[in-house]
């Protein structure tokens, strides 16, 4: 946990604890709103604007095929059942 985080966490544990002493507190429960807002701004990745989107539209240049992706997994692994995937596992041996 980055020092930054941990700090935002300690601000959002203060202030719940205000709020829990004192709930009919409007100030302590705004507090208690703009530290938990705080936090998930810093832990939540913002969402790309219009302009930064890539445009997927076009001929795929570059792109795997995803028949071909499917098929070449096919032959180096065929498809087998959980029980068989299971026994080939020796974390889960008893289980089968």
């Amino acid at each position: 946990m980055d020092e930054h985080l941990a700090q935002l966490s300690h601000q959002v544990a203060a202030a719940a604890d205000a709020w829990l002493t004192d709930p009919r507190d409007s100030s302590v429960y705004v507090r208690l709103v703009r530290a938990i807002e705080a936090y998930r701004h810093h832990r939540q990745p913002q969402l790309p604007t219009e302009e930064s989107v890539v445009d997927l539209s076009g001929p795929a240049v570059g792109r795997l095929d995803e028949d071909e992706v499917l098929d070449g997994l096919a032959d180096s692994r065929a498809p087998k059942s959980v029980g068989e995937g299971l026994a080939d596992d020796p974390v889960w041996p008893s289980v089968v």
